[in-house]
């Protein structure tokens, strides 16, 4: 008999399987470099007004210090390498972060200003290096909707 794929699974195959085709995408963009920190905001991560909103999706604020811990060590590399590349990094960790702490990816694709929202009020020195990093104001301008 088959079995059949529960809501999780489908999730998680659909959006590996967008992770897959951004890494393939991201392989053809010529490397560039982050801009400087003067480019991207500079102000003090902790007075954002994300800082100040209540997040919507279950669980992302109580569980994103994990996510923080997960990316933290990647900063250094994604700044030095391809933007695309970062991206597709960080989305891929969001996505294996989300599936591994219960956290809705489904609404995280919905309310994906969530994931400023949390990491401005838990970890926001990684939430302003994090959007150094991937040359954005706001890491919802850069997770994949599927």
């Amino acid at each position: 008999m088959k079995t059949l794929m529960t809501g999780k699974r489908v999730a998680a195959a659909l959006l590996s399987g967008s992770l897959i085709l951004a890494t393939v995408v991201a392989c053809d963009a010529e490397v560039k470099p982050a801009p400087e920190a003067s480019v991207i905001e500079s102000s003090d991560p902790a007075n954002a007004p994300e800082a100040k909103e209540t997040a919507q999706t279950p669980g992302i604020e109580k569980n994103i210090l994990a996510f923080c811990s997960t990316i933290e060590p990647s900063l250094t590399f994604w700044r030095t390498n391809s933007v695309r590349g970062a991206r597709v990094s960080f989305n891929s960790a969001l996505a294996e972060w989300a599936l591994r702490n219960d956290v809705s990816v489904r609404s995280l694709v919905k309310h994906p200003r969530d994931v400023d929202i949390a990491m401005a009020k838990k970890c926001p020195e990684i939430w302003k290096e994090t959007k150094l990093a991937l040359a954005t104001d706001n890491l919802s301008d850069v997770v994949i909707h599927l």
